[in-house]
């Protein structure tokens, strides 16, 4: 089974983007990345099924135990609201499923 430990902040917010970073750790030698993706939403309920804006990470910029800085531009259905919800989800390629951070709400006025 692979499993990941995920470490995720909103650092802050300008205008229109958001910059988190995030820490992916192995616990699984065998295990290989096969996507990381950090879910928008209005509500509180949020993963890679249901969401109102999703952000694929490169995974040319992770290096797994090291913080990973990225900036990303909200959509228009998000950028104009009081606050949002965010969840980092990883999948391994030998899995189905992703691994997911709790939702953290972010204020963003």
């Amino acid at each position: 089974m692979f499993v990941l430990h995920l470490f995720f902040y909103i650092c802050y917010t300008i205008i229109t983007n958001i910059v988190f970073h995030l820490t992916i750790k192995k616990t699984v030698e065998s295990s290989n990345l096969d996507q990381v993706k950090v879910f928008l939403r209005k509500s509180m309920l949020t993963d890679h099924v249901v969401f109102d804006q999703e952000i694929k990470i490169d995974l040319n910029n992770i290096v797994l135990g090291t913080e990973t800085r990225v900036t990303a531009q909200l959509s228009t259905g998000l950028k104009d609201q009081d606050y949002i919800f965010a969840r980092v989800g990883v999948k391994a390629s030998s899995s189905e499923e992703y691994t997911y951070t709790s939702v953290q709400k972010i204020i963003l006025k």
